[in-house]
């Protein structure tokens, strides 16, 4: 059975890693083979791209986004090769094959593990600029995170600045979400998590260049509308669509059953769906 692996999605198209297997090594052939899936899933089409890059990296992440300037999609390729980290990139469409850029912290780790598809903190394409979050080592026993962005138009890497001393723990943390909201790349963090009764900071990045953010705060409160139930460890998020912001949440109510509640803060409006049956209020 095949199995997709999401990348990521950009200006209404969804990336995948695509197969069961999801690299293949031929030992006579200096070339490691996989396939990108991207899908446009208002149209139902998509598009399969088979692709290779020399064997001796060890592939460790992708990320996909569009570059508004040229009206053209990339998918960026993290590869490690004896700890040190290359950057290639490939433009979706084009004749031309993979192709390294210059990456200035060569010793920087990404924050990925490629073959579960999982991201401390997933990375977010807004505005033409892609935004992730790496480890940096500036020694064998000092190592902390640092936002970086990378342009899709000049392909220039810089590191972002936090808005304030108190989000340097949350980044060393891992505990905040990557969404864009507004048009703007912004992180969100609840200082005290409570999904039923709580706050949450969403932290906006007007201007990349001179590292500009502004602190909007939102609050909730949807005890009421529960009885005992408690969230499963793990199955909690945050998501912004435009200018909305949703609680996403897993919970579990007294009779085990499980229960998904999407909450916007916004309109106060949600949907709650048990195992048993749906319920809209």
């Amino acid at each position: 059975m095949r199995c997709n692996h999401t990348i990521g999605h950009s200006n209404g198209l969804v990336c995948y890693l695509r197969g069961k297997d999801l690299f293949t090594y031929t030992p006579s052939s200096p070339w490691t083979y996989f396939s990108l899936e991207i899908c446009n899933p208002s149209r139902l089409e998509k598009l399969i791209i088979a692709s290779r890059i020399q064997v001796h990296y060890d592939i460790c992440g992708f990320q996909f986004g569009y570059n508004i300037l040229n009206s053209e999609y990339k998918v960026m390729c993290i590869a490690n090769y004896k700890d040190e980290y290359e950057y290639l990139i490939y433009t979706v469409g084009s004749t031309q094959p993979w192709r390294k850029i210059k990456n200035p912290w060569l010793k920087h780790r990404p924050i990925y593990d490629v073959l579960s598809g999982e991201w401390a903190c997933r990375p977010i394409s807004c505005n033409g600029t892609l935004f992730y979050c790496m480890i940096k080592e500036e020694n064998v026993e000092e190592k902390t995170r640092v936002l970086v962005s990378f342009d899709l138009t000049d392909e220039q890497f810089q590191e972002i600045k936090p808005p304030s001393e108190e989000f340097v723990g949350y980044l060393d943390e891992g505990d905040f979400y990557h969404l864009e909201y507004k048009g703007c790349f912004c992180c969100a963090i609840m200082k005290q998590f409570d999904p039923f009764n709580g706050k949450v900071d969403l932290h906006i990045l007007k201007d990349a260049i001179k590292h500009v953010w502004f602190r909007e705060t939102v609050n909730f409160n949807i005890s009421s509308e529960f009885g005992s139930t408690t969230i499963i460890a793990g199955c909690r998020n945050i998501m912004c669509f435009s200018d909305q912001v949703i609680l996403d949440w897993r919970l579990r109510n007294e009779q085990n059953n499980h229960v998904m509640l999407l909450y916007n803060v916004l309109t106060k409006e949600f949907f709650k769906n048990l195992s048993n049956g749906v319920d809209y209020r």
